[in-house]
């Protein structure tokens, strides 16, 4: 598994977006896992599309 990347990226929970500063720990062409630090995120990472990653 390659370095985690830093990235900043926009989360769209339900009750609106929010851009946070994490890291990118796996990738497709379309998606990203990001590392996310919420109590809404049990698992500690998410998929998000890569349109809404970007790195720092």
């Amino acid at each position: 598994m390659p370095d985690p990347i830093p990235v900043r990226v926009t989360l769209r929970w339900e009750t609106g977006d929010e851009t946070v500063d994490t890291v990118a720990l796996e990738w497709t062409p379309r998606l990203v896992r990001v590392r996310v630090s919420d109590l809404r995120v049990m698992t500690g990472a998410v998929w998000v599309p890569a349109e809404d990653v970007r790195r720092r």
